[in-house]
């Protein structure tokens, strides 16, 4: 899934990633511009781009996740 860094955080998704470990999570060194519809071109980014990642689980899992760069 691909979503904000941020997701990683709080004591209310502590129970979710115990119940279920991602097997990957592949951060974005450089933050990312996302925009509706893809229309970069049009999109007005104004400087917020945000920290992403993408979370990769699979089923079955029980260990800890690798933790990975993506540029």
């Amino acid at each position: 899934m691909f979503l904000k860094l941020i997701f990683l955080e709080g004591k209310k998704r502590k129970p979710f990633f115990q119940a279920n470990p991602p097997r990957k999570i592949h951060i974005f060194s450089s933050r990312v511009s996302v925009v509706k519809d893809g229309y970069f071109t049009t999109a007005q980014t104004n400087g917020n781009d945000i920290a992403y990642a993408w979370f990769v689980w699979k089923k079955g899992n029980k260990g800890d996740a690798v933790v990975d760069w993506i540029n």
